[in-house]
């Protein structure tokens, strides 16, 4: 038995949509461990620039992702 996949099962698979989404789900961990650790040091002004340089990132694939396959959430893309 295969492994369920929500996008399969919505009758939307295709392997762009699961490439795109799991490196939002990559660049989303990095924003949560980033964010953390400047929760431990503050002035760390590599792990700022880090962070918006991830937020960047994540807001460009978001929409490209939204272009293609619809709203990743009911407001879109949330920047």
């Amino acid at each position: 038995m295969d492994k369920f996949n929500p996008a399969m099962s919505q009758g939307c698979f295709c392997e762009c949509n699961t490439d795109l989404l799991t490196e939002l789900r990559q660049i989303d961990f990095a924003i949560v461990e980033v964010t953390l650790y400047l929760d431990v040091y503050p002035d760390c002004c590599e792990a700022r620039e880090y962070l918006n340089e991830l937020r960047a990132k994540r807001a460009k694939i978001a929409a490209e992702y939204e272009s293609k396959h619809g709203m990743l959430t009911m407001y879109g893309v949330c920047g």
